[in-house]
């Protein structure tokens, strides 16, 4: 048995697989791979720093719900962006479906599902005391937040603060 090479890209960042479809460059770049040879779906255009993509998830729509808006049925892409928004693209365009703006007190970084991948989940970087807060007094008892948030539609369901009184310091 023999293999014959009919694409090749490389990638500085992780490459990553859904449903048929490759994503390279943090989920700017999209090629489908139902073909012989993989095609590009889309590209986006170049983000600044502020608006870099930290983190994505791909959602589908259950199939026997009704939702308010035709583009809710279609696969999407959840994505985090270093200045705090969270964005619904489409999966098939990039185009932006939906934004939401979290928070200017805190640093989300992380996205991550539920069991069920009905509810998601965006977690803050984690607040560390440092050595001069420690010696000014400064104390800060939250140790992270996470912002929970329904999928279809896409809305927030509330934030919580993990502090060290409740969950202990690490």
């Amino acid at each position: 048995r023999s293999f014959v090479k009919v694409w090749s890209k490389t990638s500085k960042s992780p490459v990553m697989y859904e449903n048929g479809k490759i994503y390279f460059d943090n989920y700017q770049n999209c090629y489908s791979c139902v073909h012989a040879v993989p095609q590009i779906l889309y590209k986006m255009p170049k983000r600044s720093t502020q608006e870099k993509i930290e983190d994505a998830l791909l959602c589908e729509s259950p199939l026997e719900q009704t939702l308010p808006t035709s583009s809710d049925h279609k696969p999407g892409l959840l994505v985090l962006t270093a200045n705090n928004w969270l964005l619904r693209l489409s999966a098939e365009t990039g185009k932006e479906l939906q934004s939401v703006y979290l928070s200017p007190n805190y640093k989300f970084k992380y996205l991550g599902w539920d069991s069920s991948q009905e509810i998601f989940y965006v977690k803050s970087v984690q607040n560390k005391e440092t050595p001069l807060s420690r010696q000014a007094g400064v104390t800060h008892s939250a140790f992270m937040y996470l912002g929970i948030f329904r999928v279809f539609p896409l809305q927030i369901v509330g934030i919580l603060e993990i502090n060290k009184k409740g969950f202990g310091s690490g």
